[in-house]
């Protein structure tokens, strides 16, 4: 029994069609996995940015420690009579 030419090409084009289908299949699940990707990016570049927030907070917060206590220093002299 040999196989006709029609019968390979039919064979062939059944084959593509079954790997379009998990091609097709694949590129979807890819596709959610890459925008679940992005919302955990997002989460974390915000959670970054508020990062550096607190941060900027503290330096300003000891800058002004620092600034308060040496004025203090300063000062405590010529309040209490030293």
């Amino acid at each position: 029994m040999t196989v006709t030419e029609e019968q390979r090409l039919a064979r062939i084009e059944a084959d593509i069609a079954v790997i379009k289908a998990m091609l097709a299949e694949r590129c979807v699940i890819r596709g959610q996995r890459i925008d679940a990707l992005d919302v955990r990016v997002s989460a974390l570049e915000d959670a970054e940015q508020q990062r550096k927030g607190g941060k900027l907070v503290l330096t300003a917060l000891m800058a002004a420690a620092g600034v308060a206590g040496g004025l203090a220093s300063k000062l405590w002299p010529l309040i209490w009579g030293r």
